[in-house]
Protein backbone atom coordinates (compact mmCIF):
# COMPACT_ATOMS: atom_id res chain seq x y z
CA UNK A 1 0.00 0.00 0.00
CA UNK A 2 1.39 3.30 -0.89
CA UNK A 3 1.84 5.77 1.74
CA UNK A 4 -0.72 8.39 2.69
CA UNK A 5 0.33 11.23 1.32
CA UNK A 6 -1.79 14.86 0.20
CA UNK A 7 -3.15 15.26 -3.28
CA UNK A 8 -0.97 16.93 -5.25
CA UNK A 9 -3.15 19.47 -5.89
CA UNK A 10 -3.56 20.81 -2.21
CA UNK A 11 -0.07 22.97 -0.94
CA UNK A 12 1.73 22.24 2.08
CA UNK A 13 0.31 23.61 5.45
CA UNK A 14 2.09 26.64 6.34
CA UNK A 15 4.60 26.74 9.48
CA UNK A 16 3.00 27.76 12.61
CA UNK A 17 4.21 30.83 13.75
CA UNK A 18 6.36 30.48 16.82
CA UNK A 19 4.31 32.75 19.89
CA UNK A 20 5.77 34.75 22.31
CA UNK A 21 6.98 33.68 25.51
CA UNK A 22 4.39 34.08 28.35
CA UNK A 23 6.00 35.47 31.19
CA UNK A 24 7.26 32.78 33.73
CA UNK A 25 4.64 32.75 36.58
CA UNK A 26 6.71 30.61 38.57
CA UNK A 27 7.97 33.34 40.93
CA UNK A 28 4.56 34.70 41.46
CA UNK A 29 3.15 31.24 42.86
CA UNK A 30 6.03 30.61 45.05
CA UNK A 31 5.26 34.19 46.57
CA UNK A 32 1.85 33.41 47.00
CA UNK A 33 3.21 29.83 48.99
CA UNK A 34 5.63 31.94 50.95
CA UNK A 35 2.53 34.77 52.03
CA UNK A 36 -0.02 31.23 52.82
CA UNK A 37 3.05 29.90 54.72
CA UNK A 38 3.95 32.74 57.15
CA UNK A 39 0.04 33.19 57.97
CA UNK A 40 -0.23 29.25 58.22
CA UNK A 41 2.93 27.28 58.28
CA UNK A 42 4.28 28.73 61.58
CA UNK A 43 3.59 28.32 65.14
CA UNK A 44 2.30 29.63 66.77
CA UNK A 45 0.12 31.69 64.31
CA UNK A 46 0.38 35.33 63.49
CA UNK A 47 -1.99 37.27 66.02
CA UNK A 48 -4.61 38.96 64.18
CA UNK A 49 -5.74 40.72 66.82
CA UNK A 50 -3.03 42.98 65.84
CA UNK A 51 -4.24 43.96 62.24
CA UNK A 52 -8.09 45.08 60.97
CA UNK A 53 -11.04 42.26 60.19
CA UNK A 54 -10.78 44.62 56.85
CA UNK A 55 -9.44 47.73 55.66
CA UNK A 56 -12.66 49.08 54.03
CA UNK A 57 -12.53 51.10 50.70
CA UNK A 58 -15.81 52.28 49.40
CA UNK A 59 -16.43 51.07 45.63
CA UNK A 60 -15.74 53.91 43.83
CA UNK A 61 -12.16 54.20 45.51
CA UNK A 62 -11.35 50.56 45.55
CA UNK A 63 -12.19 50.37 41.85
CA UNK A 64 -9.56 53.42 41.56
CA UNK A 65 -7.09 51.20 43.43
CA UNK A 66 -7.34 48.07 41.11
CA UNK A 67 -6.96 50.26 38.35
CA UNK A 68 -3.64 51.81 39.63
CA UNK A 69 -2.27 48.63 41.18
CA UNK A 70 0.87 48.18 39.61
CA UNK A 71 0.21 50.82 36.97
CA UNK A 72 -1.45 48.04 35.22
CA UNK A 73 -5.83 48.21 33.92
CA UNK A 74 -8.43 45.83 35.20
CA UNK A 75 -7.85 43.58 32.41
CA UNK A 76 -4.20 42.31 33.27
CA UNK A 77 -2.08 41.06 29.80
CA UNK A 78 0.95 40.24 29.07
CA UNK A 79 1.29 42.78 26.38
CA UNK A 80 3.71 45.80 27.24
CA UNK A 81 5.61 44.03 29.84
CA UNK A 82 9.80 44.19 29.32
CA UNK A 83 10.68 40.89 30.81
CA UNK A 84 9.04 37.87 32.16
CA UNK A 85 10.30 38.97 35.43
CA UNK A 86 8.35 42.22 35.22
CA UNK A 87 4.89 40.32 34.52
CA UNK A 88 5.99 37.61 37.88
CA UNK A 89 6.71 41.00 39.98
CA UNK A 90 3.51 42.97 38.66
CA UNK A 91 1.19 40.00 38.95
CA UNK A 92 3.28 39.39 42.82
CA UNK A 93 2.41 43.00 43.62
CA UNK A 94 -1.24 42.55 42.38
CA UNK A 95 -2.44 39.50 44.64
CA UNK A 96 -0.96 40.78 47.47
CA UNK A 97 -2.47 43.49 47.46
CA UNK A 98 -5.77 41.45 47.11
CA UNK A 99 -5.16 40.13 49.90
CA UNK A 100 -4.66 42.95 51.60
CA UNK A 101 -7.76 44.82 50.34
CA UNK A 102 -9.94 41.78 51.06
CA UNK A 103 -11.65 40.91 54.46
CA UNK A 104 -9.93 38.67 56.50
CA UNK A 105 -12.36 36.29 57.15
CA UNK A 106 -10.32 34.48 59.57
CA UNK A 107 -9.57 37.27 62.25
CA UNK A 108 -11.15 36.55 65.83
CA UNK A 109 -13.52 39.70 64.94
CA UNK A 110 -14.85 38.45 62.19
CA UNK A 111 -18.60 36.97 62.76
CA UNK A 112 -20.17 38.18 59.40
CA UNK A 113 -21.68 35.01 58.15
CA UNK A 114 -21.72 31.22 58.96
CA UNK A 115 -18.53 30.64 58.33
CA UNK A 116 -14.88 32.12 59.94
CA UNK A 117 -11.54 31.06 60.32
CA UNK A 118 -10.02 28.10 58.73
CA UNK A 119 -8.91 24.98 60.15
CA UNK A 120 -5.43 24.47 58.93
CA UNK A 121 -5.37 21.02 58.01
CA UNK A 122 -8.46 21.20 56.29
CA UNK A 123 -6.68 24.25 54.01
CA UNK A 124 -3.70 21.58 53.94
CA UNK A 125 -6.32 19.38 52.09
CA UNK A 126 -7.53 22.17 49.96
CA UNK A 127 -4.20 23.63 48.79
CA UNK A 128 -3.12 20.25 47.01
CA UNK A 129 -6.58 19.62 45.71
CA UNK A 130 -6.22 23.11 43.64
CA UNK A 131 -2.94 21.86 42.70
CA UNK A 132 -4.00 18.49 41.24
CA UNK A 133 -6.24 20.02 39.47
CA UNK A 134 -8.53 17.14 38.93
CA UNK A 135 -12.52 16.59 38.53
CA UNK A 136 -14.09 14.22 40.66
CA UNK A 137 -16.24 12.57 37.88
CA UNK A 138 -14.89 9.64 37.89
CA UNK A 139 -11.98 7.15 39.22
CA UNK A 140 -9.69 7.35 35.84
CA UNK A 141 -9.29 11.03 37.07
CA UNK A 142 -9.46 11.06 40.22
CA UNK A 143 -9.09 7.47 42.07
CA UNK A 144 -7.54 9.08 45.51
CA UNK A 145 -10.31 11.61 45.69
CA UNK A 146 -13.23 9.37 44.56
CA UNK A 147 -12.00 7.15 47.26
CA UNK A 148 -12.00 9.22 50.04
CA UNK A 149 -15.29 11.14 49.19
CA UNK A 150 -16.92 7.60 50.12
CA UNK A 151 -15.12 7.82 52.88
CA UNK A 152 -16.00 11.02 54.69
CA UNK A 153 -19.88 10.01 53.65
CA UNK A 154 -19.78 6.92 55.30
CA UNK A 155 -18.13 8.64 58.63
CA UNK A 156 -21.04 11.07 58.36
CA UNK A 157 -23.82 8.15 57.45
CA UNK A 158 -22.20 6.74 60.91
CA UNK A 159 -22.30 10.17 63.20
CA UNK A 160 -26.34 9.66 62.36
CA UNK A 161 -26.68 6.14 62.69
CA UNK A 162 -27.08 4.49 59.20
CA UNK A 163 -25.15 1.33 58.09
CA UNK A 164 -23.32 2.86 54.93
CA UNK A 165 -22.62 -0.58 52.88
CA UNK A 166 -26.34 -1.31 53.30
CA UNK A 167 -28.38 1.86 53.26
CA UNK A 168 -25.96 4.72 52.83
CA UNK A 169 -25.88 7.04 49.34
CA UNK A 170 -24.40 10.34 49.48
CA UNK A 171 -22.08 13.03 47.66
CA UNK A 172 -19.95 16.44 47.99
CA UNK A 173 -22.26 18.67 46.45
CA UNK A 174 -21.64 22.74 46.25
CA UNK A 175 -23.39 24.90 48.77
CA UNK A 176 -26.32 23.76 51.26
CA UNK A 177 -28.67 25.56 48.70
CA UNK A 178 -28.23 22.99 46.46
CA UNK A 179 -28.18 19.85 48.52
CA UNK A 180 -31.82 21.09 49.82
CA UNK A 181 -32.25 21.20 46.19
CA UNK A 182 -31.01 17.13 45.86
CA UNK A 183 -32.86 16.04 48.49
CA UNK A 184 -36.63 17.44 46.81
CA UNK A 185 -35.21 16.04 43.31
CA UNK A 186 -34.37 12.64 44.86
CA UNK A 187 -37.14 12.53 47.11
CA UNK A 188 -39.62 13.37 44.22
CA UNK A 189 -38.00 10.34 42.13
CA UNK A 190 -38.17 8.04 44.94
CA UNK A 191 -41.77 8.45 45.41
CA UNK A 192 -42.71 8.94 41.17
CA UNK A 193 -39.78 8.08 39.19
CA UNK A 194 -41.71 8.61 36.10
CA UNK A 195 -41.50 12.58 36.53
CA UNK A 196 -37.69 12.25 35.87
CA UNK A 197 -38.64 11.40 32.13
CA UNK A 198 -41.90 13.04 31.85
CA UNK A 199 -41.81 15.85 34.62
CA UNK A 200 -44.48 16.76 36.98
CA UNK A 201 -47.68 16.53 35.09
CA UNK A 202 -47.37 12.67 35.18
CA UNK A 203 -48.36 12.92 38.50
CA UNK A 204 -51.63 14.39 37.63
CA UNK A 205 -51.46 16.59 40.96
CA UNK A 206 -49.57 19.46 42.11
CA UNK A 207 -46.91 18.61 44.35
CA UNK A 208 -46.71 19.94 47.44
CA UNK A 209 -43.14 20.03 49.78
CA UNK A 210 -43.26 21.71 53.52
CA UNK A 211 -40.69 23.51 55.19
CA UNK A 212 -40.76 25.84 58.69
CA UNK A 213 -41.59 29.66 57.88
CA UNK A 214 -37.81 30.46 59.34
CA UNK A 215 -36.61 27.70 57.61
CA UNK A 216 -33.68 28.39 54.23
CA UNK A 217 -34.97 30.35 51.34
CA UNK A 218 -33.29 27.62 49.05
CA UNK A 219 -36.23 25.29 49.69
CA UNK A 220 -38.21 28.54 47.73
CA UNK A 221 -35.41 28.42 45.31
CA UNK A 222 -35.46 24.67 44.52
CA UNK A 223 -39.69 24.45 44.11
CA UNK A 224 -38.94 27.16 41.51
CA UNK A 225 -35.63 25.15 40.00
CA UNK A 226 -37.38 21.79 39.57
CA UNK A 227 -40.37 23.31 38.51
CA UNK A 228 -43.10 22.15 41.30
CA UNK A 229 -43.63 26.01 42.03
CA UNK A 230 -43.17 28.16 44.46
CA UNK A 231 -46.46 28.73 45.42
CA UNK A 232 -46.30 24.50 46.39
CA UNK A 233 -43.94 25.09 49.00
CA UNK A 234 -45.88 25.57 52.20
CA UNK A 235 -44.82 27.72 54.89
CA UNK A 236 -45.91 25.83 58.49
CA UNK A 237 -46.29 27.96 61.60
CA UNK A 238 -43.23 27.61 64.50
CA UNK A 239 -43.66 27.87 67.97
CA UNK A 240 -43.00 30.73 70.00
CA UNK A 241 -38.85 29.53 69.61
CA UNK A 242 -38.76 29.43 65.98
CA UNK A 243 -39.10 25.91 65.38
CA UNK A 244 -41.32 24.25 63.20
CA UNK A 245 -44.94 22.64 65.08
CA UNK A 246 -45.27 19.10 64.03
CA UNK A 247 -49.12 20.23 65.22
CA UNK A 248 -49.30 22.67 62.42
CA UNK A 249 -47.52 20.77 60.09
CA UNK A 250 -50.19 18.17 59.80
CA UNK A 251 -52.65 20.75 59.45
CA UNK A 252 -50.85 21.95 56.46
CA UNK A 253 -50.63 18.31 55.20
CA UNK A 254 -54.07 17.42 55.80
CA UNK A 255 -54.92 21.18 53.54
CA UNK A 256 -52.96 20.10 50.78
CA UNK A 257 -54.68 16.91 50.08
CA UNK A 258 -58.20 18.38 50.91
CA UNK A 259 -57.35 20.68 47.84
CA UNK A 260 -56.69 18.04 45.86
CA UNK A 261 -52.56 18.27 45.83
CA UNK A 262 -49.90 15.61 46.88
CA UNK A 263 -47.75 16.08 49.62
CA UNK A 264 -44.43 14.46 49.26
CA UNK A 265 -41.34 16.12 51.17
CA UNK A 266 -40.79 18.05 54.17
CA UNK A 267 -37.57 19.79 54.89
CA UNK A 268 -37.06 20.33 58.80
CA UNK A 269 -34.05 22.71 59.89
CA UNK A 270 -30.84 22.12 62.50
CA UNK A 271 -30.16 24.72 63.24
CA UNK A 272 -31.71 28.22 61.31
CA UNK A 273 -29.51 30.93 59.82
CA UNK A 274 -30.76 33.94 62.19
CA UNK A 275 -31.98 32.37 65.63
CA UNK A 276 -30.35 28.88 65.08
CA UNK A 277 -33.27 27.53 65.98
CA UNK A 278 -33.98 23.36 65.65
CA UNK A 279 -37.31 21.80 64.33
CA UNK A 280 -37.84 18.63 66.32
CA UNK A 281 -36.80 15.84 63.93
CA UNK A 282 -38.70 12.98 66.32
CA UNK A 283 -42.00 14.52 66.42
CA UNK A 284 -41.82 15.53 63.01
CA UNK A 285 -40.56 12.09 61.49
CA UNK A 286 -44.11 11.27 63.47
CA UNK A 287 -46.33 13.14 61.15
CA UNK A 288 -44.54 12.18 58.21
CA UNK A 289 -45.16 8.49 59.05
CA UNK A 290 -48.77 9.31 59.73
CA UNK A 291 -49.12 10.46 56.32
CA UNK A 292 -47.71 7.45 54.07
CA UNK A 293 -43.98 8.30 55.00
CA UNK A 294 -43.57 12.09 53.49
CA UNK A 295 -40.13 12.16 52.55
CA UNK A 296 -38.34 13.93 55.46
CA UNK A 297 -34.97 15.81 55.05
CA UNK A 298 -32.88 18.19 57.30
CA UNK A 299 -31.08 20.61 56.74
CA UNK A 300 -27.98 20.72 59.21
CA UNK A 301 -25.96 22.97 56.62
CA UNK A 302 -25.50 25.53 60.15
CA UNK A 303 -26.20 23.53 63.14
CA UNK A 304 -25.58 19.99 61.61
CA UNK A 305 -22.73 19.71 62.94
CA UNK A 306 -23.76 19.16 66.65
CA UNK A 307 -23.88 15.58 64.91
CA UNK A 308 -19.87 15.40 66.30
CA UNK A 309 -20.22 16.46 69.70
CA UNK A 310 -20.30 13.84 72.41
CA UNK A 311 -22.37 15.91 74.71
CA UNK A 312 -26.23 15.07 75.80
CA UNK A 313 -26.73 18.42 75.73
CA UNK A 314 -25.59 19.37 72.69
CA UNK A 315 -26.05 15.62 70.44
CA UNK A 316 -30.17 16.31 71.69
CA UNK A 317 -31.27 18.75 69.58
CA UNK A 318 -30.88 15.95 66.26
CA UNK A 319 -32.95 13.64 68.50
CA UNK A 320 -34.65 11.48 65.77
CA UNK A 321 -31.92 12.30 63.09
CA UNK A 322 -31.45 8.45 62.26
CA UNK A 323 -34.96 8.81 60.66
CA UNK A 324 -34.71 11.15 58.27
CA UNK A 325 -34.62 10.29 54.51
CA UNK A 326 -31.65 12.43 53.59
CA UNK A 327 -29.41 14.63 55.39
CA UNK A 328 -27.39 17.77 54.46
CA UNK A 329 -24.17 19.96 56.57
CA UNK A 330 -21.64 22.54 55.40
CA UNK A 331 -18.01 21.98 57.31
CA UNK A 332 -17.20 25.11 55.93
CA UNK A 333 -19.51 27.13 58.78
CA UNK A 334 -18.93 25.51 62.14
CA UNK A 335 -15.99 23.20 61.28
CA UNK A 336 -13.99 25.79 59.37
CA UNK A 337 -13.09 24.05 56.25
CA UNK A 338 -12.27 26.07 53.27
CA UNK A 339 -15.04 27.38 51.19
CA UNK A 340 -17.24 25.19 49.95
CA UNK A 341 -17.76 22.00 51.55
CA UNK A 342 -21.04 20.55 51.87
CA UNK A 343 -22.42 17.56 52.18
CA UNK A 344 -25.57 15.15 50.87
CA UNK A 345 -26.22 11.84 52.42
CA UNK A 346 -29.59 9.78 52.15
CA UNK A 347 -30.36 6.09 53.51
CA UNK A 348 -32.19 4.94 50.08
CA UNK A 349 -29.05 3.04 48.31
CA UNK A 350 -28.46 4.22 45.24
CA UNK A 351 -30.94 6.74 44.92
CA UNK A 352 -28.95 9.44 43.43
CA UNK A 353 -27.88 7.28 40.87
CA UNK A 354 -31.14 6.37 39.68
CA UNK A 355 -32.64 10.10 39.91
CA UNK A 356 -29.74 11.67 37.88
CA UNK A 357 -27.56 8.98 35.72
CA UNK A 358 -27.50 10.30 32.41
CA UNK A 359 -24.77 7.68 31.29
CA UNK A 360 -22.88 9.74 28.70
CA UNK A 361 -20.86 7.41 27.43
CA UNK A 362 -18.14 9.44 26.45
CA UNK A 363 -17.16 9.96 30.44
CA UNK A 364 -19.14 6.46 31.95
CA UNK A 365 -18.28 3.85 30.78
CA UNK A 366 -18.17 0.62 32.10
CA UNK A 367 -15.32 -0.95 30.43
CA UNK A 368 -12.93 1.94 32.16
CA UNK A 369 -10.65 0.90 35.05
CA UNK A 370 -12.07 1.51 38.21
CA UNK A 371 -15.34 2.26 36.72
CA UNK A 372 -17.89 1.28 39.35
CA UNK A 373 -16.29 4.08 42.01
CA UNK A 374 -17.32 6.29 39.10
CA UNK A 375 -19.50 9.22 40.79
CA UNK A 376 -19.77 11.86 38.73
CA UNK A 377 -23.22 10.35 36.76
CA UNK A 378 -25.07 10.82 40.41
CA UNK A 379 -24.56 14.09 40.76
CA UNK A 380 -26.57 17.22 38.62
CA UNK A 381 -23.14 18.66 37.64
CA UNK A 382 -20.24 17.13 35.18
CA UNK A 383 -16.64 18.80 36.94
CA UNK A 384 -16.64 18.89 40.09
CA UNK A 385 -14.36 20.05 42.63
CA UNK A 386 -12.37 17.43 44.83
CA UNK A 387 -13.83 18.84 48.24
CA UNK A 388 -14.09 15.52 50.27
CA UNK A 389 -10.16 15.90 50.55
CA UNK A 390 -9.95 18.98 52.69
CA UNK A 391 -13.09 17.27 55.05
CA UNK A 392 -11.19 13.67 55.37
CA UNK A 393 -7.49 16.20 56.17
CA UNK A 394 -9.50 17.77 59.18
CA UNK A 395 -10.95 14.51 60.62
CA UNK A 396 -7.51 12.69 59.95
CA UNK A 397 -5.60 15.09 61.64
CA UNK A 398 -8.09 15.95 64.26
CA UNK A 399 -9.80 12.85 64.59
CA UNK A 400 -13.79 12.98 66.10
CA UNK A 401 -12.80 13.69 69.64
CA UNK A 402 -11.37 16.83 68.40
CA UNK A 403 -13.81 18.10 66.08
CA UNK A 404 -16.47 17.61 69.23
CA UNK A 405 -14.17 19.80 71.20
CA UNK A 406 -14.45 22.69 68.62
CA UNK A 407 -18.21 21.91 68.81
CA UNK A 408 -18.56 22.25 72.57
CA UNK A 409 -16.09 25.03 72.68
CA UNK A 410 -18.45 26.95 70.30
CA UNK A 411 -21.03 26.40 72.79
CA UNK A 412 -19.03 27.65 75.88
CA UNK A 413 -18.24 30.44 74.61
CA UNK A 414 -21.85 31.03 73.26
CA UNK A 415 -22.79 30.47 76.69
CA UNK A 416 -20.63 32.91 78.30
CA UNK A 417 -21.29 35.52 75.84
CA UNK A 418 -25.00 35.33 77.17
CA UNK A 419 -24.60 35.61 80.10
CA UNK A 420 -22.32 38.31 79.57
CA UNK A 421 -25.15 40.34 77.77
CA UNK A 422 -27.78 39.99 80.42
CA UNK A 423 -25.15 41.33 83.12
CA UNK A 424 -24.91 44.51 81.08
CA UNK A 425 -27.66 46.99 81.65
CA UNK A 426 -27.05 48.83 77.95
CA UNK A 427 -27.26 44.98 76.35
CA UNK A 428 -30.41 43.08 76.20
CA UNK A 429 -31.19 39.34 74.05
CA UNK A 430 -33.53 39.85 71.61
CA UNK A 431 -34.35 36.40 71.92
CA UNK A 432 -33.37 33.26 74.01
CA UNK A 433 -29.90 31.43 72.49
CA UNK A 434 -30.21 28.33 70.97
CA UNK A 435 -26.56 26.34 71.33
CA UNK A 436 -24.64 28.05 68.16
CA UNK A 437 -26.38 31.47 67.97
CA UNK A 438 -26.97 34.68 70.44
CA UNK A 439 -28.88 37.62 69.16
CA UNK A 440 -29.22 40.82 71.23
CA UNK A 441 -29.18 44.37 71.28
CA UNK A 442 -27.19 47.50 72.17
CA UNK A 443 -29.58 49.62 74.37
CA UNK A 444 -28.76 54.01 74.15
CA UNK A 445 -29.80 55.50 77.23
CA UNK A 446 -33.30 56.16 76.30
CA UNK A 447 -33.93 53.10 75.32
CA UNK A 448 -32.80 51.56 78.80
CA UNK A 449 -35.34 54.20 80.48
CA UNK A 450 -38.61 53.59 78.45
CA UNK A 451 -37.82 49.54 79.12
CA UNK A 452 -37.42 50.56 83.13
CA UNK A 453 -40.52 52.26 82.88
CA UNK A 454 -42.60 49.42 80.85
CA UNK A 455 -41.10 47.31 84.25
CA UNK A 456 -38.81 45.36 81.87
CA UNK A 457 -35.08 44.19 83.11
CA UNK A 458 -32.36 43.20 80.43
CA UNK A 459 -30.93 40.79 82.70
CA UNK A 460 -33.20 37.99 82.14
CA UNK A 461 -35.37 37.77 84.57
CA UNK A 462 -38.52 38.78 82.48
CA UNK A 463 -37.40 36.48 79.89
CA UNK A 464 -39.96 33.41 78.64
CA UNK A 465 -39.19 31.04 76.80
CA UNK A 466 -39.57 33.49 73.89
CA UNK A 467 -37.73 36.00 75.35
CA UNK A 468 -39.86 38.82 75.76
CA UNK A 469 -41.21 41.43 72.66
CA UNK A 470 -39.59 45.24 72.76
CA UNK A 471 -42.29 47.08 73.62
CA UNK A 472 -43.69 49.15 69.96
CA UNK A 473 -41.58 52.51 71.02
CA UNK A 474 -38.55 50.88 72.00
CA UNK A 475 -38.44 48.82 68.87
CA UNK A 476 -38.77 51.80 66.75
CA UNK A 477 -36.06 53.23 68.40
CA UNK A 478 -34.10 50.85 68.50
CA UNK A 479 -34.38 49.44 64.42
CA UNK A 480 -31.58 52.00 62.82
CA UNK A 481 -28.88 51.50 65.80
CA UNK A 482 -27.34 47.95 65.22
CA UNK A 483 -27.60 49.00 61.86
CA UNK A 484 -25.41 52.16 62.21
CA UNK A 485 -23.05 50.06 64.72
CA UNK A 486 -21.92 47.67 62.32
CA UNK A 487 -21.33 50.26 59.76
CA UNK A 488 -19.30 52.15 61.68
CA UNK A 489 -17.30 48.87 63.05
CA UNK A 490 -16.81 47.86 59.48
CA UNK A 491 -15.43 50.88 58.48
CA UNK A 492 -12.93 51.24 61.09
CA UNK A 493 -12.05 47.88 60.46
CA UNK A 494 -12.28 46.44 64.38
CA UNK A 495 -15.30 44.01 63.54
CA UNK A 496 -17.80 42.50 61.23
CA UNK A 497 -20.61 41.74 63.09
CA UNK A 498 -24.06 41.41 60.98
CA UNK A 499 -27.27 42.71 61.71
CA UNK A 500 -29.74 40.48 61.39
CA UNK A 501 -34.29 40.46 61.49
CA UNK A 502 -35.94 38.39 64.40
CA UNK A 503 -39.31 37.26 64.35
CA UNK A 504 -40.62 38.23 67.29
CA UNK A 505 -39.27 41.93 67.37
CA UNK A 506 -39.16 44.92 65.11
CA UNK A 507 -35.52 45.95 65.17
CA UNK A 508 -32.48 44.27 63.67
CA UNK A 509 -30.29 42.91 65.97
CA UNK A 510 -26.70 41.96 66.67
CA UNK A 511 -25.89 37.74 65.79
CA UNK A 512 -22.96 36.10 67.24
CA UNK A 513 -21.89 32.77 65.98
CA UNK A 514 -18.58 30.75 66.79
CA UNK A 515 -18.10 29.11 63.05
CA UNK A 516 -14.39 28.16 62.04
CA UNK A 517 -11.74 27.27 63.99
CA UNK A 518 -12.32 29.33 67.74
CA UNK A 519 -9.69 27.42 69.43
CA UNK A 520 -7.76 30.42 70.62
CA UNK A 521 -10.68 32.83 71.12
CA UNK A 522 -11.08 33.55 74.72
CA UNK A 523 -13.58 35.11 76.79
CA UNK A 524 -11.43 37.96 76.88
CA UNK A 525 -12.30 38.72 73.09
CA UNK A 526 -16.33 37.99 73.88
CA UNK A 527 -15.69 41.20 76.48
CA UNK A 528 -13.59 42.82 73.59
CA UNK A 529 -16.42 42.55 71.56
CA UNK A 530 -19.27 43.65 73.56
CA UNK A 531 -16.84 46.83 74.66
CA UNK A 532 -15.90 47.52 70.82
CA UNK A 533 -19.72 47.50 70.11
CA UNK A 534 -20.52 49.82 73.48
CA UNK A 535 -18.17 51.98 72.18
CA UNK A 536 -19.49 52.70 69.09
CA UNK A 537 -22.78 52.70 70.51
CA UNK A 538 -22.19 55.36 72.62
CA UNK A 539 -20.02 57.45 69.85
CA UNK A 540 -23.67 57.22 67.57
CA UNK A 541 -25.57 58.28 70.42
CA UNK A 542 -23.26 61.10 70.92
CA UNK A 543 -23.01 62.07 67.00
CA UNK A 544 -26.93 62.21 66.83
CA UNK A 545 -27.39 64.50 70.02
CA UNK A 546 -24.69 66.83 68.65
CA UNK A 547 -27.05 67.19 65.46
CA UNK A 548 -30.23 67.68 67.38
Amino acid sequence: MPPCSAPASVPPPAPVPESPSPPDCHEAVQSMLSLIASEWGTSPHPDRREKPVVRYREPSALRKDLEEMSKMPMTISNSGLSSSADGANQLTTALRAFQDLSVDTSHPYFFNQLFGPLDPAALAGELLSCAQNTSGYTYEAAPVYSMLEVEVMKTLASLIGWDWETEGDGLMVPGGSLANSYAMHVARHHFFPETRDEGNAAVGAPLVAFAATEAHYSFLKGCGLLGLGRNNLVKVECDETGAMDPSKLDDAIKAAKAAGKVPFFVGATAGSTVRGTFDPIDKIADVCEAHGNLWLHVDGAWGGSALYSQRERVRSVLNGIERCDSFSTNPHKMLGSPLQASQFVSRHKGILNRTNASNATYLFDKRKKGAEYDLGDSTFTCGRKTDGLKIWSMLKYRGLDGISERVNHGVDLLDALAAKVRARPCFVLACAPWLFNVNFYYLPAAARTLLAEAGMATDGSTEESKGFELPDAVGEMLEPVAVDIKLAMQVAGEALVPFQPIAIQRAQAFRIVMAGDRSDFTEADLDHLLDTIERYGALEEEAKMKKK
